[in-house]
């Protein structure tokens, strides 16, 4: 594999034949090979890419496979050890080499702690999909817990979902009072801008009179889920699933270092592509594909590093930007429609087929997950 990357490099940088490919059994052959595959691929500091539809994939020799993986997989910032689609997508994102795909599904099935804690799969409840239609307008809260007491006295995750992104935020807590909570959230509401609606259970630490008054104030609808649908809460199940699978991955055997795990999960959930809307939370709300420490390293910066001049952008620049951003959010809306279009179809057809089981006398166990 090496010996074909190599080849394709010294001809796009030097526009002369490798000596592999002149000492090859087929010299004539092995150049128009290596001419016909140069139009995909392109030399950018010094550094071979492979592109892909315009999107530039650094070239990785096989020395450099594991430390890739590991990256994309099994490292915090990765996303709490994705499964093989999932980290697929991340290894294609910035690089590429000719069985990436085997080498992903190898690594994955292969990974101790994913075999582990894998996920069974269970027949989801009658579907409310609500409909948002903008970034950052409604939000989906919860609370995890309580979790093993660390170090600094954490036990509770109050998490929360933007419906349209998909974009997480967790923050760890000491209790679960309406206090606290709210503080949390208006810390959120802060870092991020204010929304249109927040949906919560009924749970008591978040109706209550503290945050009555908190969401007064800062104009926000509280809508509160019934007690007759609280499937209707799925993103946030989905959201806390995925948090506490991914600090299981990482913690330690008492589990009460979770803590120090949280922020780099939640930042391996917010850069990893979305089935229903096919981006990333980070790039659906930034408008921008993440950097990732990988891609960083691997790109060589041309010239000194005495000053970077950041250039005022110009009005039109940003409504130029402005106008990409709003095509993102109408291809989001359109794939997140779809999304749950399939996604009844799949659950209708799963009820189906709980219902044939249970007719044969297969029931599901009630304490199944």
């Amino acid at each position: 594999m090496d010996y074909f990357y190599q080849e394709l490099q010294h001809y796009l940088a030097q526009g002369t034949y490798h000596s592999h490919t002149i000492s090859s059994n087929n010299p004539e052959s092995r150049k128009a090979t290596i001419r016909k595959a140069s139009k995909n691929y392109t030399i950018k500091n010094e550094r071979l890419y492979y592109n892909h539809n315009g999107n530039l994939r650094l070239i990785v020799f096989e020395a450099q496979v594991s430390d890739i993986l590991k990256s994309c997989h099994d490292y915090l910032g990765s996303g709490r050890h994705p499964g093989r689609h999932r980290t697929l997508e991340k290894v294609q994102a910035s690089y590429h080499w000719k069985t990436v795909r085997e080498d992903v599904k190898k690594w994955v099935e292969e990974c101790p702690r994913c075999q582990h804690l894998k996920t069974v799969k269970t027949v989801a409840p009658v579907l409310h999909p609500i409909q948002v239609q903008e970034a950052w307008s409604v939000l989906r809260m919860d609370l995890i817990g309580p979790l093993p007491t660390t170090a600094k006295g954490k036990r509770f995750i109050l998490t929360a979902t933007d419906l349209f992104t998909k974009w997480v935020v967790a923050k760890s807590l000491y209790t679960k009072t309406a206090t606290e909570v709210s503080r949390k959230i208006v810390n959120i509401m802060c870092d991020f801008g204010l929304v249109e609606r927040i949906i919560t259970d009924q749970g008591q630490e978040f109706v209550n009179e503290v945050n009555r008054g908190v969401f007064e104030a800062l104009g926000v609808k509280h809508c509160i889920t019934s007690a007759h649908h609280p499937e209707a809460n799925g993103q946030d199940e989905c959201t806390n699933r995925n948090i506490k699978t991914a600090i299981a991955k990482y913690c330690g055997e008492d589990n009460n270092d979770w803590d120090i795990y949280l922020k780099g999960t939640v930042a391996g959930i917010n850069t990893s592509k979305q089935r229903s809307t096919k981006y990333t939370p980070y790039c659906a709300l930034f408008g921008r594909h993440p950097r990732t420490a990988g891609v960083i390293n691997a790109t060589k910066i041309e010239g000194n590093d005495k000053g970077v001049v950041v250039q005022e952008e110009t009005e039109e620049h940003l409504e130029a930007k402005m106008a990409e951003v709003v095509d993102l959010h109408a291809k989001i809306c359109q794939n997140i429609t779809i999304a749950q279009k399939r996604q009844k179809r799949e659950h209708e057809t799963r009820k189906k087929q709980n219902h044939l089981s249970s007719k044969s006398g297969h029931t599901k166990r009630p304490y199944d997950r």
